[in-house]
Formats: C-alpha cells, sequence, structure tokens
C-alpha cells in the first residue's frame, strides 16, 4: 500500500475500502487457526496479519487473537512466525493511542520470563535472545504507558509496572560473558534510555520529582549492573578477535547507557560509582572490576558540575589505591584524567596528585596514547598552572619524540604537551626549547626535500612531509594558545605568553 502512487484523495479512499474489508480478513485468520496446524500455513497468516498491522489496522480489531498469538510462542514450529508478528503489534502507532488495550498485554509479556527461563536452562541462546528482545521491544516503544502505569492509583497497575522493570532488569544482568556465554543483556539499554528519557522529559516538577523516586531504584541497580557486565575477562583467550570487537562495541553501549543514567540521577550517580569503588579497593576486589568502575566514571564527566567538592575528590583520592598490575586499568585511569581535565583544573589540589601518574605513563608503549591523550587535555586546560612541571616533562617527551617507533599520532599529542606548557613561559625559555625540538624536524624535512630519486617510495616521501610539517605546525600553533584557562589570575605569565608569538620567526 505504501508504494502505490496515487493522490492523496485516492489513498484515502483505498485505505477506507482496504479497512472496510478487514473483518472478512480477521474471520479468514480465525478459520485457518482453528482448521489448520501446519506450520507453513500459519506462518503464513502470521505474514498476513502483520501486513495488516503494518498496514495501520487499529489494534482494537486484533485483540481478540492475543491468546493465541502468545500461546505460538510455546510451538517450535511457528515460534519465528508468531514472535516477527508480536514485534509489528508492539511498535503499532496506536500505542497511546488505546492504554487499555496494550495495558492488557502486559500480562501476556511478564508470561514471556517462564519460556526465557526455559530457554536459559537448555541452553537455547537464539531463543532467549528473541524472548529478550520482545521483552525490550515492548518496553521501548511503550515506556510512557509503564510511567503511567507507575503513578495510577490503580496498585494492580503498578505492579505490573513494577514487575516489568525487574523482567527488564533480570535480562539486563543475564548470567554470563557477553558476547561468549550471552547475547541478551545489550538488547535491553535501549529501554533504559528510553524510560530516563520520559521521566526527564516531563515538564511537572512534582511529577518527575515522583516519577524519580519511583524508579530510581532501578536506575541505581542499573548502574551497579552495568559495573558488573562492562568487567573485561579474567581470560581474553575465550574471545575470537570479532568478539573482541563486538565486546568493545558493547563496553561503548555501556557507556552510553552510564551516561543516561548521569543525565537522570545527576549527582548521585556519581556518588553510587563512588561507593562501589571504595568498596573495590578496600575488599581488594579484582583489577577488572576497578577497571569496568572508572570507566564508568569517565562517562559522568559532561554531567558533573565543576563546583562540585564532595565525590569527585573521593574518587580520585582513590585512584593511587587502585590495583594497577594491568595497562588496560592504567588506560582507563589515564583516560578519566583527560575527561576531568577541565573540573581538575579548577581543583588544582586533586591535580597535583594526577600529573605524575601521566607523566611517567609516557615512557610505557602500552600507555603512551592515553597519556598523552590525557596529559594533552590537562595542559591545554590547565596550562598556567602545568607550566611548573616543564622540566618534569619535557626530558620524557624529548625520548619519545626521538623515539622512532612512536606512532605519529603519539609524537604530535606529544608535541602539542610541550606547546601548550611553552606558552606560559617568556620567550627565551620558549627559544631555547624550540631550538633543541625543531632542529631535528628541520633537518628531517631538508632530507625528504632533497632526495634525488623522487619515483621511488613518492608516497612515503609525501607522509614523511606532511607528518614534520604537521609537527611543526602543531608546535607553533600551541605555543600561541591562549586559551580560556581555570588559572588566569596569573597575569604577568599571559603576558609572556603573548610575547612567545612575536619571537618564532626568529628559529624558524
Amino acid at each position: 500500500f505504501s508504494r502505490i502512487v496515487v493522490s492523496k484523495a485516492q489513498r484515502a479512499s483505498i485505505r477506507a475500502e482496504l479497512e472496510s474489508q478487514f473483518p472478512t480478513v480477521l474471520s479468514y485468520i480465525q478459520f485457518i487457526i482453528s482448521t489448520y496446524n501446519q506450520a507453513d500455513i500459519l506462518g503464513k497468516m502470521f505474514s498476513c496479519l502483520s501486513k495488516w498491522l503494518e498496514f495501520g489496522i487499529s489494534i482494537v480489531k486484533v485483540e481478540s487473537l492475543f491468546d493465541y498469538l502468545f500461546n505460538s510462542l510455546n510451538n517450535e514450529t511457528i515460534f519465528d512466525d508468531a514472535s516477527n508478528c508480536i514485534i509489528v503489534l508492539f511498535t503499532s502507532p496506536d500505542a497511546l493511542k488505546y492504554p487499555s488495550i496494550f495495558s492488557h498485554l502486559l500480562p501476556y509479556v511478564l508470561q514471556l520470563e517462564l519460556i526465557l527461563d526455559q530457554s536459559l536452562m537448555i541452553g537455547d541462546k537464539e531463543k532467549a535472545e528473541w524472548i529478550t528482545k520482545l521483552i525490550t521491544q515492548f518496553g521501548e516503544n511503550l515506556a510512557q504507558l509503564i510511567i503511567q502505569m507507575a503513578i495510577t492509583p490503580n496498585q494492580q497497575s503498578q505492579t505490573l509496572a513494577h514487575r516489568f522493570c525487574c523482567l527488564v532488569m533480570k535480562c539486563t544482568d543475564m548470567k554470563g560473558q557477553y558476547p561468549v556465554e550471552e547475547t541478551c543483556s545489550e538488547l535491553t539499554f535501549s529501554f533504559w534510555y528510553a524510560l530516563q528519557e520520559e521521566v526527564t522529559s516531563i515538564d511537572d516538577d512534582d511529577k518527575r520529582i515522583i516519577l524519580l523516586e519511583l524508579f530510581r531504584p532501578y536506575f541505581e541497580r542499573l548502574i551497579e549492573v552495568l559495573i558488573s557486565k562492562g568487567q573485561l575477562p579474567d581470560n581474553e583467550s575465550i574471545f575470537t578477535s570479532e568478539d573482541k570487537e563486538t565486546f568493545r562495541c558493547y563496553r561503548v553501549d555501556i557507556t552510553d547507557t552510564m551516561m543516561c543514567m548521569h543525565n537522570v540521577l545527576s549527582n548521585r550517580a556519581i556518588e553510587v560509582l563512588a561507593n562501589h569503588l571504595l568498596l573495590a579497593v578496600e575488599q581488594n576486589q579484582s583489577w577488572q572490576r576497578q577497571e569496568s568502575i572508572i570507566q564508568l566514571v569517565g562517562a559522568g564527566s559532561e554531567y558533573v558540575p565543576l563546583d562540585e567538592n564532595q565525590i569527585l575528590p573521593r574518587i580520585f583520592s582513590l585512584l593511587p589505591k587502585l590495583n594497577f598490575c594491568n595497562s588496560s586499568i592504567i588506560n582507563a585511569t589515564l583516560m578519566v584524567l583527560g575527561q576531568y581535565s577541565s573540573w581538575l583544573g579548577h581543583h588544582q589540589e586533586t591535580l597535583q596528585n594526577c600529573v605524575h601518574l601521566c607523566i611517567n605513563a609516557l615512557s610505557n608503549p602500552e600507555l603512551i596514547q592515553s597519556a598523552s591523550i590525557a596529559l594533552k587535555e590537562l595542559t591545554m586546560e590547565n596550562r598556567m598552572y602545568m607550566s611548573k612541571y616543564l622540566n618534569d616533562i619535557f626530558p620524557i617527551i624529548k625520548n619519545v619524540l626521538e623515539n622512532v617507533h612512536v606512532q605519529p599520532n603519539d609524537r604530535i599529542r606529544c608535541v602539542a604537551i610541550i606547546g601548550y606548557i611553552l606558552s606560559a613561559y617568556a620567550s627565551k625559555i620558549v627559544i631555547d626549547h624550540l631550538n633543541i625540538l625543531l632542529a631535528p624536524e628541520v633537518n628531517k624535512l631538508l632530507a625528504y626535500l632533497s632526495e634525488t630519486n623522487v619515483d621511488q617510495n613518492t608516497i612515503l616521501r609525501k607522509q614523511n612531509i606532511c607528518t614534520t610539517l604537521s609537527f611543526i605546525s602543531v608546535l607553533i600553533t600551541t605555543i600561541g594558545y591562549c586559551g580560556d584557562q581555570s588559572d588566569v589570575d596569573d597575569n604577568d605569565q599571559q603576558q609572556k605568553a603573548a610575547e612567545n608569538i612575536s619571537e618564532i620567526p626568529e628559529v624558524v
């Protein structure tokens, strides 16, 4: 119907005629249900019903088929066809037009838990995934209905809404390592996003506060589940290369879901993480759990206000006590320092305890990427304060730049770090350091340009020239950087930084 090219009036006329004939179609569907049990015939019947639902037939007209649809999920031969039809049913545009009809569907959805448990018991991952998809599809498309049922005076409706949230949480907290042992938990993230979106979008302040109190336990429990599900495995050999990439994407989805929790819970989200981190340190829990918590702390960097001074200091005070026995947890910690660079600039008593972790990590090939990212953010946001670390950082970065095995992007970030720090110094100090840094790069550039055999390795030669020019460009640009600073009181240093730009041509 959607592909027919006709006028608007003709389309309306055709739609009206088709809708008038649906009772006949429904009677025939009911006849097939009562007469046949062959999977192929019933499969065509489900396909027919799906097409009519997609066409826009009101859900009210198919309410009589609810029992049969959900009971069909117990029949292995027609499970797939019935599932596809129910998915179409759940995505009906009538959802909020007929809330009472859809609320009648909720008990059917809750009964899916039995099929889910049976599937998990026999190790049928594919069927468990399908059931989880049905459950979360209902919740995602009808999150507003779940909210309405949760605050209705009707106790039965409230109970159904809370039972549904518990069922989705059960799917999120599916036992086993994703994606090797289970593939269901990832499907549920969209529901939690939809639920927090509905809660936060309520205009009525009083109603929003009530809803937040109702659903807060689920959101806080979700944070705990995300910590567990996001943990790196004890033995990564269980992963194929494809599994590793799938799990990496899964952790990105977990981080996105955590951002939703920061959005809906505000500072309470970071407080929950702080409590879990404290427990992990005090009980000497695995580095994998500590690393997972740190990852989720990073997800809140955009939501925590710069003047927050109760929870984040607790978290940063725990960082030196983490179990740094693996490069993954060190990398995660370094990334968090970079993500909170603005906040750290407003809390320099905390910043001074974190700087050397970044500086020391620059010398480690496994850590240089995250260390250089973090240190670049810290120096850019807090160049005046960070300038006092010039003598600590410069020798290390000089060694890094001389290492031929360092990746170009890491070199560029390292030179940017030095540039931001030098931007806070007087021109003589800047020139002294420029002479050390630029001389090798200029010599490289001259060597590339003087190569006589231009026919061989032309592409590599061009890449080398571009990389060297980028190096020089970034260094000069960052030395002249004067951004918004957390420590803008040092006017004398700022004046010195402004003088640097006019001195750079002397070195070049």
